[in-house]
């Protein structure tokens, strides 16, 4: 019997558990040491349990994979997301797949023969001339400066009218492509008896310039018909039609002016999980959170970066980063292929990054934005001209990444942490006069007001429960170890608090299942601290109460 009264005491004086801080942590080892703190005259007095408590294992919890510590124990919160933004410029630049070098028509005339007869040659020659221009309706401000052929054919095609049995047409075309800077005459020769179907030409990695000021090329065509003897009267009104065109062309590069363009990027969610946001309110003051952002740019065009973050609590409040436009890294236009790499990054000196994180973002964190090309500064564009042109390359693209930091040193001005745990309902019919004491050693430099409230649940009519919130059992404040101009604890705070239960909590401990926990911290006089790993609080428990048993205990 005596055994069986010891174990359903100490059973009882569970309760204790419901102080537990954070994340619902075990304590560790149980100290049954002195306990003369203790003044009062009750049938039970026993220490129940002693646990230490460091920060690190506090607020990390299952997010140590985002939290670091140094050799000096400052612990720095890092996330990264790669491709918060992500564009392909290829809709940027839209070329022409078909171009039209010529649709000519060469006609032997009095004029031709007689220059012919001079000439004592059996060679009539035709020169024609053409200005190639790209025009784009969907972006009537695109300006071609040069454009790289990627692949494409060139297709000939030619219908003779009149006695020209025998002739050759031989062509020759300038001015239309060059490879590695030097011009790349074309030249071919065709057999009109035997010409049945267009002559194709097969092109790759050649590059059509554009050098007069309309952008344009001008384009020299030669046309030769040679006969194996001159006759006057059989060629006199022939003629030759000649089509050349340009077919399936695709470009690896562009040279030119793109105009002013904006790309909206789509907001995204950052994905970070860092339980504490979850469970604390607003009042978290960090002294220097960052978001760093990183680029990665394929386009030598002038660009200016919008960087848009919204943040959400649990409660539904609102917060939207306020930071300037920053520049971004590009290449040199004639190093095409390439990316830029470059990283600008918003803290509290240059934006509102602080007021954010002091919502905190515990309901979602989202980040989009805007790309400006060719932004125009003070009401002019940027200078882009054939020495200062734009660049884009086939598949090239803009990305960036995000990466937030928030080392844990910041100001508490009654910030309240919330948290929910289970609880096994105890059996308190036989218990009166329940007494808690805690005794506390804290080296963590925050004052810290516990309050605990059961959930209890209750049966109504026809099967159904409700939940009932009891009421606050307030267990006292924590006080705050001093602190140093660096906001470090120059000594560890002690101190004893004791809490007794009311009888309405004792008969709600009997019937809840879940416990909140509610634990509102501030910094001593307003001032920021500098949290280390290391910081601990050390807490000692015992309970003291009278039971209800007068019947003596059978031997």
């Amino acid at each position: 019997m005596l055994l069986r009264f010891v174990e359903r005491s100490l059973r009882h004086s569970l309760v204790l558990l419901l102080i537990i801080l954070c994340n619902s942590c075990a304590l560790d080892d149980y100290h049954f040491d002195e306990i003369s703190y203790i003044q009062a005259e009750f049938n039970v007095a026993a220490p129940v349990s002693s646990g230490t408590f460091e920060v690190w294992g506090l607020i990390g919890g299952e997010s140590k994979k985002l939290l670091s510590k140094d050799e000096n124990e400052h612990m720095l919160f890092s996330y990264q997301q790669r491709n918060v933004f992500g564009y392909n410029v290829d809709p940027l630049v839209s070329l022409p797949s078909y171009l039209t070098i010529a649709d000519d028509q060469i006609v032997i005339d009095e004029k031709n023969i007689i220059a012919s007869l001079f000439r004592n040659t059996d060679r009539y020659a035709f020169q024609r001339s053409y200005d190639l221009s790209f025009e784009n309706e969907d972006n009537p401000s695109l300006q071609v400066y040069s454009a790289v052929i990627s692949s494409g054919s060139l297709s000939i095609g030619v219908q003779k009218h009149g006695g020209l049995d025998g002739a050759i047409l031989k062509v020759k075309i300038s001015n239309l492509m060059s490879l590695d800077d030097r011009e790349v005459p074309m030249e071919f020769e065709i057999a009109l008896d035997d010409y049945t179907t267009p002559l194709i030409i097969p092109i790759k990695n050649k590059k059509l310039d554009f050098q007069s000021n309309s952008f344009a090329e001008k384009i020299d065509k030669e046309y030769y018909l040679e006969f194996p003897k001159l006759d006057d009267s059989s060629v006199r009104d022939c003629s030759v039609d000649v089509q050349i065109s340009m077919n399936d062309i695709s470009y690896s590069s562009f040279v030119g002016d793109i105009g002013e363009h904006t790309i909206d990027i789509a907001k995204s969610k950052l994905d970070f999980d860092f339980p504490v946001f979850d469970k604390l309110s607003s009042g978290i003051y960090f002294t220097n959170p960052e978001i760093e952002i990183s680029t990665r740019c394929g386009i030598s065009v002038d660009a200016e970066l919008q960087v848009d973050i919204d943040a959400e609590d649990n409660n539904g409040n609102i917060f939207s980063l306020e930071a300037p436009n920053a520049r971004v890294f590009i290449p040199h236009w004639t190093n095409i292929g390439s990316v830029a790499y470059g990283a600008f990054t918003f803290d509290k000196h240059i934006s509102n990054i602080d007021k954010l994180f002091s919502l905190p973002p515990s309901k979602y964190l989202t980040i989009g934005g805007r790309v400006f090309l060719n932004k125009p500064e003070n009401g002019f564009l940027p200078v882009v001209n054939p020495t200062h042109p734009n660049m884009i390359y086939q598949g090239a693209t803009f990305e960036a990444d995000a990466q937030i930091s928030i080392p844990i040193a910041f100001r508490s001005d009654e910030t309240v942490f919330r948290d929910t745990i289970d609880f096994s309902p105890l059996n308190l019919e036989d218990i009166s006069d329940v007494t808690l004491y805690l005794k506390y050693s804290n080296k963590i430099p925050l004052t810290m007001v516990l309050d605990v409230y059961p959930v209890c649940y209750t049966q109504k009519e026809k099967g159904k429960s409700s939940v009932v919130l009891g009421d606050a059992i307030h267990l006292g404040e924590i006080l705050s170890p001093t602190i140093d101009e660096h906001g470090r604890p120059l000594r560890i705070a002690k101190g004893i608090l004791k809490v007794s239960l009311s009888e309405e909590s004792i008969e709600h401990l009997s019937v809840c299942h879940k416990l909140i926990v509610k634990l509102k911290s501030n910094t001593l006089e307003g001032r920021y601290i500098d949290l280390l790993a290391s910081d601990f609080i050390n807490l000692d428990f015992a309970v003291s109460y009278k039971n209800q048993y007068h019947n003596t205990i059978s031997r």
